[in-house]
């Protein structure tokens, strides 16, 4: 009788390999999948503003590894986990961070004035927003004083209407493409003119 030892594979694999988190400080956690089942696994972090409890060093088998950290007075900053060999790399938001939540849309497809492939936009110092508004030919601001979108200024055809052009016509459009702002308080727009 022949007995063969196969040798059982070992796998560790984390749920993500990064996590971002906010400015203030907080606790989160990553899956831990382990193979053979009851494998050990160890976990470490060299960052000092990163914190694994005593229960969350070591462990065997699959888990839910829980780390802490620390707010974050100052800029962006990136931290990493060694968990089971695998590295899982944490970024925290700085102190000047502001949340993007809720969004809020301005001006949506289906708006009484509505955007035809806006290119760029540009803020003022009252938070009016300025929309080169590309197919529509069209420089486009929606005013934070009441949510309402007004045309500043629109192409016209340099030589009349098109729909009354012969074939072959030559008919001029300046189209918006970029808007820069340049002390905050009028926008500058950049400008193509195209021949149809």
């Amino acid at each position: 009788m022949l007995l063969f030892l196969i040798p059982v594979a070992h796998a560790q694999t984390l749920g993500s390999t990064n996590i971002l988190e906010g400015m203030l400080a907080g606790t989160n956690s990553v899956v831990l999948s382990v193979t053979p089942p009851n494998a050990t696994w160890t976990a470490t972090t060299n960052d000092i503003w990163l914190h694994l409890s005593a229960a969350n060093q070591s462990g065997k088998g699959s888990t839910n590894v829980v780390f802490t950290f620390d707010a974050n007075p100052g800029a962006t900053r990136t931290g990493v986990l060694i968990i089971a060999g695998q590295t899982l790399t944490v970024t925290q938001a700085g102190s000047t961070y502001v949340a993007a939540n809720p969004l809020t849309t301005l001006v949506s497809s289906n708006s009484i004035t509505p955007l035809y492939s806006p290119n760029g936009v540009a803020v003022d110092r009252m938070g009016n927003v300025y929309i080169a508004d590309t197919y529509d030919h069209a420089i486009k601001k929606w005013s934070v004083a009441n949510s309402t979108v007004t045309t500043l200024a629109a192409s016209v055809d340099t030589e009349g209407d098109k729909s009354s052009k012969k074939e072959g016509s030559v008919i001029h459009r300046r189209v918006p493409v970029s808007i820069l702002s340049s002390t905050g308080e009028k926008p500058w727009v950049n400008r193509v003119t195209y021949r149809v």
